[in-house]
């Protein structure tokens, strides 16, 4: 979410204004919960600044010009109790055939913070590909538990490492009744002092163990929260956490994801996700074994997710639907947890984090594929590089 975005929404709520004094009687709201938009299609009535469709559409223009003002007419739905404006936003984010919108929309390839995050993340393990329900060791170097003051099983949430210094989670994972006391980063299966896997090499089985695992100290204090964010509809449930010491990319057990930066990640067409997570076992029983893989979780339409989860209502541009093909589904400790697809640069295949789990049922493993709302980590890029340090 760029400043600059914020700054337009400013100047054109004074703008639009004007025009509600001048047309005070329009008649804008179709139903409690939804608006007319220019297409006749059905939206939610927002403030201009929560509605990147919108501020998209009209920033090519001058925001005091006649195009930009007429944009606005034509999305305008009310106002609030401070006279500003609100618009009807697309539930589902306008397909714009607009380069000059999408290269604004997602290309952060110049920010100026971009050289803190490594060049060299997302390894794609050549024995990896995202193979089978269990996770091979050393695949996924970039998955993150955090630990809270709990007894018995003190992982209830996940994250992934961006940098040595910043792993990206979800902002519910700070508002868990327990307190969070750190992160473990490098860790494979839970239940072993040491990872290991192995192979026959000229007839002898050869035993290979990676690092011990990372555990760092945090507590609430090292999260940097969306400011935005709904704890009650979950929306913009996003978060970064500073680590107080740098973890140890180490580049066998750990390692970086690559984030959505340029606008040729963002737009890379994927038909199927990964998700990973240590929730559940073949059996649907809860378990924080073996790092496990979803390697099929597609997306599926808006509204299947605000039927299941009635509470958040309609799902804006900053959170996606999937649902689990294989019914091995997501579970409610791999909150804050990875989804992830593949982009190849330079003719090499990276791990590109285009998501991450928001909400979910508590149903897991039992066979029914329910949808899951992921936080859409795209329009967030800007964000989290404004907040990066050295």
């Amino acid at each position: 979410m760029k400043s600059t975005t914020r700054t337009c929404a400013s100047v054109l709520i004074l703008i639009l204004c004007v025009y509600c004094k001048i047309h005070p009687a329009r008649s804008w709201v179709i139903d409690d919960h939804g608006c007319r938009l220019p297409d006749n299609g059905s939206g939610f009535c927002t403030s201009l600044d929560k509605c990147e469709t919108v501020i998209y559409l009209i920033d090519d223009h001058d925001y005091d010009s006649f195009e930009a003002q007429d944009i606005l007419k034509k999305y305008a739905c009310g106002v609030d109790e401070l006279k500003r404006i609100k618009v009807c936003c697309p539930y589902t984010p306008l397909n714009v055939n607009s380069s000059t919108m999408k290269k604004k929309e997602t290309d952060h390839s110049h920010h100026k913070k971009v050289k803190l995050l490594p060049k060299d993340c997302g390894l794609v393990r050549p024995w990896g590909l995202f193979n089978g329900n269990e996770a091979n060791l050393f695949e996924f170097g970039w998955s993150v538990l955090l630990r809270y003051e709990k007894r018995g099983d003190p992982f209830m949430c996940s994250g992934s490492l961006i940098s040595s210094r910043y792993i990206l989670t979800a902002a519910s994972c700070n508002f868990i009744k327990y307190k969070v006391i750190g992160v473990r980063i490098g860790e494979q299966n839970v239940r072993t002092l040491k990872d290991c896997t192995w192979e026959y090499s000229a007839g002898q089985k050869i035993e290979y163990c990676g690092p011990p695992p990372q555990d760092l100290l945090i507590d609430s204090n090292d999260f940097i929260l969306y400011p935005e964010h709904n704890l009650r509809t979950l929306e913009h449930d996003i978060a970064l956490i500073r680590l107080r010491e740098a973890a140890d990319v180490n580049g066998i057990s750990v390692f970086t994801v690559c984030l959505p930066i340029s606008a040729a990640e963002k737009s890379n067409h994927i038909d199927k996700y990964t998700a990973i997570g240590w929730g559940v076992t073949e059996h649907g029983l809860s378990s924080y074994d073996l790092l496990k893989v979803l390697k099929v979780t597609e997306k599926t339409d808006n509204s299947d997710c605000s039927e299941t989860f009635k509470e958040i209502g309609r799902l804006t541009e900053g959170r996606m639907c999937l649902r689990d093909t294989q019914n091995g589904e997501v579970c409610v400790e791999d909150i804050g947890g990875p989804l992830m697809g593949y982009f190849t640069k330079n003719q090499t295949p990276i791990t590109v984090q285009y998501g991450l789990v928001s909400l979910r049922t508590a149903k897991c493993g039992n066979g029914a594929s329910i949808p899951t709302v992921y936080t859409n980590v795209a329009p967030y890029v800007g964000w989290i590089l404004d907040n990066l340090e050295p």
